[in-house]
């Protein structure tokens, strides 16, 4: 669904935000539905690895042929059947492992090929013409995600009587790293004639490689020096070093 530039109106964006996200809660639960019926209905654990990537696949496709969000429907597809199976069976413990383990493999493999296209297609010269922003909107982004940490954490503490201490606030902020979905979104328009579309690649790009260099690598320091271990792990930890 296009909307012509200049001519964009309240109802216009209202119409298309309304097909895009009813749409895909549509199209995904329905398709979760019908995967559960089938995983019910099959014993085979290979064919039930086959339609869970079918689903997440088809159901985006199907759900962008129809103008619909892509994203929305495998998200709501995926919570359908978790919650049919939960309910009503269909997996069995060993085939949840199997098919965990299959998508943790599916995922580290996109990540992986999404970084290294930022290394086929990144200009070093684009990112030294755009440093300034790119630091700004990093720590913007950094500090606009410990602003909504702090309102969720105060708002639970509020709403169920538990403490979120501030040290877990401050390590959830510095762990939200951005990575494989943005660089996915910004190389899809990478070939499109848009304005500032350097400005745009700089930004992602510098935002990605700054946030997981920088973030990633002191991760495990600003773990130690917060303290942000479980209950059960840090009386392991302090006798191993005893």
């Amino acid at each position: 669904m296009v909307i012509e530039a200049g001519r964009i109106t309240l109802g216009e964006v209202a119409q298309v935000t309304l097909i895009k996200v009813v749409g895909g809660l549509l199209l995904g639960y329905v398709a979760g539905y019908i995967i559960h019926l089938i995983f019910c209905w099959t014993y085979d654990l290979y064919a039930k690895i086959l339609l869970t990537f079918i689903l997440a696949f088809g159901v985006f496709r199907l759900a962008e042929g129809f103008h619909a969000s892509g994203v929305i429907a495998v998200v709501i597809a995926g919570l359908i059947l978790n919650y049919r199976c939960k309910v009503s069976g269909g997996l069995n413990p060993e085939e949840i492992e199997t098919i965990e383990i299959m998508w943790e493999f599916t995922g580290f493999m996109a990540s992986s090929f999404a970084f290294i296209f930022i290394g086929v297609n990144l200009e070093t010269g684009l990112l030294y013409g755009y440093v300034l922003p790119i630091l700004g909107i990093s720590l913007f982004s950094v500090i606009f995600r410990y602003l909504m940490v702090d309102v969720v954490a105060e708002f639970l503490e509020f709403s169920r009587s538990k403490r979120i201490p501030r040290n877990w606030r401050i390590g959830m902020t510095w762990s939200g790293l951005r990575g494989a979905v943005s660089i996915v979104l910004v190389l899809g328009i990478s070939g499109l004639d848009l304005p500032n579309i350097d400005l745009l690649l700089a930004l992602t790009y510098g935002i990605v490689l700054g946030t997981n260099v920088i973030q990633g690598l002191s991760m495990p320091w600003v773990v130690n020096r917060l303290n942000l271990y479980s209950s059960r792990s840090v009386p392991e930890t302090r006798a191993v070093e005893d």
